[in-house]
């Protein structure tokens, strides 16, 4: 699948459709597999992320600034308070935990 990477599924549960996306964490030098609730917003996903990422690999959570989603696809940034929908995140996409 990764060669640098492993697979772990986060399931969340809003109210949209789930979307499976690809999260490259530079920090652990990985990529996971997560399965996200489109309604979520950015912000809200980003927190959870680090929180499973950390508990997946028995480290202890970052303290430092604030942390955002990078869209390979789209280039860009995701906005914090807009949700993945809204952003035009797609299956298959790959986001990179900044």
């Amino acid at each position: 699948m990764h060669s640098k990477g492993a697979e772990f599924a986060g399931c969340w549960k809003y109210g949209g459709s789930m979307i499976l996306v690809d999260v490259q964490v530079p920090a652990m030098d990985r990529v996971y597999d997560f399965e996200l609730d489109e309604e979520l917003t950015a912000g809200i996903l980003v927190r959870d992320i680090e929180a499973l990422v950390a508990k997946q690999e028995k480290a202890a959570k970052g303290k430092g600034g604030d942390r955002y989603l990078y869209s390979l696809r789209q280039d860009g940034i995701l906005r914090q308070e807009e949700t993945l929908k809204q952003q035009g995140v797609h299956d298959g996409d790959r986001l990179i935990l900044i």
